[in-house]
């Protein structure tokens, strides 16, 4: 049964970061955490072969739809490779309990900005 939950969580979360760009953390990560009793930093990394299968499959899908500046995501694409470098460094340094409330914490700033902007 936990396979088929596994499925469903995926495809939700796939649903949502082809509509949304959203899914691999915001979706995924709390699912892993209250679902299936993950701990924070096993979230973390199992989102991340999420958010690869899920980037490959949405990344063509939105250039078919010609929604993609690829000299932004490129540039961005560079940032975020010593970003992730400096995160799995920290993720080693960083309890689980606080991962959890830092995450939730991002979660809720990003979700008051996207309710009040125009």
């Amino acid at each position: 049964m936990t396979t088929l939950y596994f499925i469903l969580t995926g495809v939700f979360a796939g649903f949502t970061c082809g509509l949304l760009g959203i899914g691999g953390g915001t979706v995924v990560i709390p699912a892993l955490i209250f679902m299936f009793d993950f701990e924070m930093k096993k979230a973390i990394g199992t989102s991340l072969v999420f958010i690869a299968a899920a980037s490959v499959m949405g990344v063509i899908g939105h250039q078919q739809l010609n929604n993609i500046d690829w000299r932004a995501g490129a540039i961005m694409g560079l940032g975020a490779v010593i970003g992730v470098f400096i995160g799995v460094y920290l993720t080693q340094i960083i309890p689980n309990s606080l991962l959890k409330k830092i995450f939730g914490i991002c979660l809720f700033i990003v979700s008051i900005k996207l309710i009040i902007s125009k």
